[in-house]
């Protein structure tokens, strides 16, 4: 019972049962009160003209020189068809002057005359309620009356009629005796048991739904990560559960990233370690070499290992270089100096400094664009950076016999910066990582043809300091494509062109 009640269920439930009962009381106590007041005003209102009649009559005796003594003897006839009418003459201060009944049961002499003005300001008997004087025979008791003026030769006084039926002491036997009550207490009963079902039986599925959420958090608590709440409703427990599954699904997402990201990072220390490691062991060796044999060592041989040793030196140079030019642009220590230049030139110097490289591979190197290409703003050696290192890359990965092409072209405030090749390709699972640091599309081959993976990373952080965005596109087995963008320079020739504002405009579709 303490387990039901500790429950959300339970004490709700018992809110509810708290909240029935209480409302059953107060409109029990309501149809009560509002059944005797029917009956007291219906009982006024039935014996509203008996005071004023009878008033008349004994006014018309008194003329007639009758006396009260004689009419109280008539009177108390009269009552005997009514055993609870009791008749009074009161004066305009509420002393009783005479009584028409057994004036021995008489508890009080005088009692509060306002009730009797309403009763008669009241014309035509039209009472909205019932109205209650104080009962001559209960020194604490109100009942209810029929008043009427009374004029008694030259005193002007009232004519008194109770109904001895008090307010403490109306027959409750005779009200639930009642069918009409009856009735309306079954109704109001059969409502009670049924808001009670319905109430009890709403509350149920609402905790049923909470408890599958509540088991949903728990599976995904205990690392079962693709639980998912089921959502059979748009209410606010439906929108709980629509919140708990986008949030789910979000970490579920954070969780693979971060989990790729770790493995990657792994990867990509292993492939440090071993770039860093096979040079260095390579230069140790050639060295100790060097150091040991150095008399016994030909000029040629001394001069080969010497350039060995440089080419690794040379390598590790490049490697550390790259680590530091990242670690620069995730601390945001790079900023482009932005300027005016020319693409066109730039790609034909770039084009011109890999052409004796292209040429011993035997792969073609292509460079492509319109005349009277407008200039560009940009930082134009971070620019030649990255370009260079698509080309790089596009020369590692290409065949003997292979196409490389730069391409630049033209789209309304966009100058589009293209680097195709028709190499073997990016798998498309490997395109949305391929600019990632610690991502290699094939490690081996990425190893024997000296790449540290960083590359295409460089490149990516570059354009975006620009503002602009790279995308990559490649089919398998045909042509891969580099593009990004680069804002148009328009002339201001209300500035030097060396003191130009650094403006970076958002990339626009083309």
């Amino acid at each position: 019972m303490k387990t039901i009640l500790k429950s959300l269920f339970g004490k709700i439930a018992l809110i509810f049962l708290i909240q029935i009962l209480a409302l059953s009381a107060v409109q029990m106590y309501l149809s009560l009160t509002c059944t005797f007041d029917y009956y007291y005003e219906k009982d006024q209102k039935l014996h509203a003209k008996t005071a004023a009649a009878l008033a008349r009559m004994i006014e018309e005796r008194v003329k007639a020189g009758c006396s009260l003594t004689t009419i109280t003897n008539d009177t108390q006839n009269l009552t005997l068809l009514n055993p609870d009418a009791h008749i009074y003459i009161v004066d305009q201060t509420g002393r009783i002057l005479q009584t028409l009944t057994d004036a021995s049961e008489i508890k009080r002499k005088k009692i509060d005359v306002q009730p009797i003005l309403e009763f008669i300001a009241a014309k035509d008997q039209n009472l909205k309620e019932a109205v209650f004087i104080d009962n001559p025979l209960d020194p604490d008791g109100k009942v209810i009356f029929s008043a009427s003026p009374l004029h008694l030769d030259d005193q002007y006084a009232y004519l008194l009629i109770t109904y001895n039926v008090p307010l403490n002491t109306l027959s409750l036997q005779s009200i639930m005796d009642s069918g009409v009550l009856q009735n309306t207490a079954l109704a109001a009963m059969l409502a009670v048991m049924f808001s009670l079902f319905a109430g009890f039986l709403v509350f149920f599925f609402l905790n049923k739904r909470l408890q599958i959420m509540r088991n949903v958090v728990n599976f995904f608590k205990n690392g079962k990560y693709d639980a998912r709440i089921p959502i059979t409703s748009r209410d606010e427990i439906g929108e709980l559960g629509v919140a708990f599954n986008n949030m789910a699904s979000a970490f579920e997402t954070y969780l693979r990233d971060l989990e790729r990201n770790d493995r990657m990072r792994r990867e990509f220390i292993a492939n440090i370690s071993h770039d860093l490691r096979s040079p260095l062991a390579s230069t140790r060796g050639y060295v100790e070499t060097l150091m040991i044999k150095d008399e016994k060592l030909s000029q040629k041989e001394r001069k080969k290992f010497l350039q060995i040793i440089h080419k690794n030196v040379v390598h590790l140079s490049e490697l550390v270089s790259e680590l530091f030019e990242l670690a620069k642009f995730d601390a945001k220590q790079i900023e482009p100096a932005i300027e005016p230049f020319s693409i066109a030139e730039l790609a034909q110097d770039i084009v011109l400094k890999f052409q004796p490289q292209s040429e011993s591979l035997n792969i073609n190197l292509i460079s492509r664009f319109p005349k009277n290409l407008p200039l560009v703003m940009g930082d134009i050696g971070m620019i030649e950076r990255a370009i260079s290192n698509l080309i790089q890359n596009a020369l590692k990965f290409s065949g003997k016999g292979a196409t490389v092409n730069l391409e630049l072209l033209k789209a309304e405030n966009h100058v589009i910066v293209k680097i195709a090749d028709n190499g073997p390709g990016i798998p498309v699972e490997d395109l949305p990582y391929v600019f990632e640091r610690f991502y290699r599309v094939d490690k081996s081959r990425n190893r024997k043809s000296g790449g540290s993976g960083l590359g295409l990373a460089i490149v990516k952080k570059i354009v975006e300091a620009h503002g602009q965005k790279i995308s990559v596109k490649c089919n398998p087995g045909s042509e891969t494509v580099f593009s990004f963008t680069l804002p148009v320079w328009k002339k201001d020739l209300s500035q030097p062109r060396n003191k130009i504002k650094q403006t970076i405009s958002s990339p626009e579709k083309s």
